[in-house]
């Protein structure tokens, strides 16, 4: 996990021409991993964006061998554009603060007395996290229930200007093309295609 975590998220038309592009840069898999993630909005008048901030209870089925049945995540993020690339960095370091680690039934309960409400949820499934070793970069692939296969590309976002040439250089490495990457956070992609928010 990277300190100030900066990425860019990719939707992958073809799986099997960008697991042939992984294949040809000798990737391998670090572990796969499968969840559903539940996101949960304050119970007033004006709710969160999920573009900037979110708060979800990620309900694991499978994350390599770790044994992790629910865990609580906050996240708040800036959208950043630089050298003619948008993209996303974490406020906090480590990007994501889990709050609670506990069962499903008392992390809904912990939301439910804090009061949040549930608003929708993201089945990610069939998702494999690859390392390219020349050169150097961490990329994936997951499919999105009712969204299909989506990949994302995250490096350590200190230093501004070596962030933004990491995630154009890894972007091209990847033959990602433009008109693919999203500088949006999952949840506000899904929430726009899905018609959940405007």
């Amino acid at each position: 996990m990277t300190k100030f975590e900066c990425e860019v998220r990719f939707r992958i038309p073809n799986i099997h021409e960008f697991m042939n592009k992984l294949k040809t840069l000798n990737a391998t898999v670090q572990y796969s991993y499968e969840f559903t993630d539940h996101y949960y909005q304050p119970l007033m008048t004006t709710p969160w964006d999920p573009l900037t901030q979110t708060l979800r209870l990620r309900q694991w089925k499978k994350k390599g061998n770790e044994q992790i049945q629910c865990e609580i995540l906050f996240t708040k993020i800036e959208i950043l554009s630089h050298n003619g690339l948008l993209f996303k960095r974490a406020i906090y370091p480590k990007s994501k603060i889990q709050l609670v680690q506990n069962s499903f039934q008392t992390c809904q309960s912990i939301l439910n007395d804090l009061g949040f409400k549930p608003w929708f949820r993201i089945e990610k499934r069939q998702c494999k996290l690859y390392e390219i070793q020349n050169p150097q970069l961490i990329t994936n692939h997951e499919h999105i229930k009712n969204l299909g296969w989506y990949g994302e590309v995250e490096v350590e976002g200190s230093n501004l200007d070596l962030a933004a040439s990491s995630l154009k250089t890894y972007l091209s490495i990847l033959k990602i093309n433009k008109t693919q990457i999203s500088h949006k956070p999952l949840a506000r992609i899904y929430a726009e295609k899905r018609g959940i928010i405007k």
